[in-house]
C-alpha cells in the first residue's frame, strides 16, 4: 500500500512542480502586486508616526546649541523613520524582487523562443532552397502553389466570419489570406506592395517595424503576437503571392513572407 503511496505523491508534487514553473511570471507578478499593495497600506499606517517623530526631532533641534550640517539632519530623520518603516521597506524591497524574477523569466523564455525560432526559420530556408537546387524553381513553386491550395481549403469557412457575406471580388480587389495570422481581407497586389514599400523605407530611418504595423497597412486589426514579431534593417520586408482558385472557385491571393517577422527584431546588431 505504501508505495503505489508514494508514487501517487511524487506524481502529485511534481504535477505542482511544473504547473507553479508554467506560471512562475505570472505568480510572481502577482505576488509582487499583493506586496506592492502591503507596503502602501504599510506606509499609509505608519507615516503619522513617522511626521509625529520628526517634528519632535526638528523641534529638539531647533532648541540645540549645536549647529547641524543638512547631512547630519537627513541621517537624524533616517534613523527615526527607518526603524518605524522597516516592514514597508521590507514588503517593499520583496515586491520589487518578484518583478524583477517574473521579467527576467519572461525574458529567458522569449530569448529561447526567439533562438528556437530562427532555427527552424533557417532550417525552413535551406530546406526551400535545396528543393529549388534539386527539382527547379518551377517544381518547387508547384510545391508552394500546392500547400497554400490545402492551407486555404482547410481555414476557407473562416472567410465568412474575416468578410462577411459581400462578394469576394469588388472595385478591383480580391480575396486575400494572410498565412501569418490565418486571417482572409480584401486587397491587392498593388495596395500590398504599397504597404511592403511604406514599411521597408521606414525601416531606413525607424531600424525596425513591427507585423502589427504592416497589418495597419493593411487595413487589419492587430494581433496578440503582432508587437512581438517584426523586421529590422537587416532583412527588408519581402511579400510572396500564391495565386490559387478558394473551394468556391474564387481567386485567392495567399500572402507570405520570403524572411518572416521575428521575436528579435528590435535587437540590433
Amino acid at each position: 500500500m505504501k508505495q503505489p503511496l508514494m508514487k501517487s505523491i511524487k506524481r502529485g508534487a511534481k504535477k505542482v512542480s511544473n504547473t507553479i514553473n508554467k506560471y512562475s511570471p505570472e505568480l510572481l507578478t502577482g505576488l509582487g502586486l499583493i506586496l506592492d499593495g502591503m507596503t502602501i497600506v504599510e506606509v499609509a499606517k505608519k507615516s503619522p508616526i513617522v511626521k509625529e517623530e520628526l517634528d519632535i526631532l526638528h523641534k529638539r533641534l531647533g532648541e540645540s546649541d549645536e549647529e547641524y550640517t543638512k547631512l547630519q539632519v537627513i541621517w537624524e530623520e533616517t534613523k527615526i523613520a527607518v526603524p518605524i518603516y522597516r516592514r514597508a521597506i521590507c514588503t517593499g524591497i520583496a515586491g520589487a524582487s518578484c518583478h524583477v524574477g517574473s521579467n527576467r523569466i519572461s525574458a529567458g523564455r522569449i530569448a529561447t523562443l526567439a533562438t528556437t525560432a530562427n532555427i527552424y526559420k533557417k532550417d525552413f530556408t535551406e530546406y526551400k532552397e535545396k528543393v529549388a537546387e534539386m527539382f527547379g524553381n518551377t517544381k518547387k513553386e508547384k510545391v508552394e502553389s500546392e500547400i497554400a491550395k490545402d492551407e486555404v481549403a482547410k481555414t476557407f469557412d473562416k472567410r465568412k466570419d474575416d468578410l462577411g457575406t459581400e462578394e469576394i471580388i469588388s472595385d478591383g480587389l480580391c480575396l486575400c489570406y494572410d498565412k501569418m495570422s490565418g486571417r482572409y481581407f480584401r486587397s491587392s497586389p498593388e495596395l500590398i506592395r504599397k504597404a511592403e514599400a511604406k514599411l521597408n523605407k521606414s525601416l531606413i530611418s525607424e531600424m525596425y517595424v513591427s507585423l502589427n504595423d504592416l497589418y495597419f497597412e493593411l487595413g487589419l486589426s492587430p494581433t496578440g503576437l503582432g508587437d512581438d514579431l517584426g523586421w529590422n534593417i537587416d532583412e527588408i520586408i519581402d511579400i510572396i503571392f500564391n495565386s490559387i482558385v478558394a473551394p468556391d472557385g474564387q481567386p485567392c491571393l495567399v500572402m507570405e513572407y520570403t524572411v518572416g517577422p521575428r521575436f528579435d527584431y528590435t535587437r540590433l546588431m
